[in-house]
């Protein structure tokens, strides 16, 4: 599920699968908290048996410029 400070945005159903043989697949994910002015990213690589080869995560305070506030708040409203 896709979330903003509105509520729900989708209820896609998404199944991850196995990259092709000799090939690696990184999977990233990132998300922010405003009130908190904190920031959340994490990754994963998986080879083509679906083991993890590395994954990791970070958390951050989050400096906003005007043009990303911006941006931020027209995806928070459907814009």
């Amino acid at each position: 599920m896709i979330h903003t400070n509105n509520g729900v945005v989708s209820d896609i159903q998404v199944r991850w699968s196995l990259p092709p043989a000799g090939v690696v697949k990184i999977n990233v994910d990132a998300g922010f908290r405003l009130n908190q002015k904190k920031a959340t990213a994490g990754v994963v690589i998986r080879d083509e048996n679906g083991e993890i080869l590395r994954a990791c995560c970070k958390i951050t305070y989050l400096v906003l410029s005007g043009d990303l506030r911006y941006v931020i708040r027209k995806i928070n409203n459907h814009e």
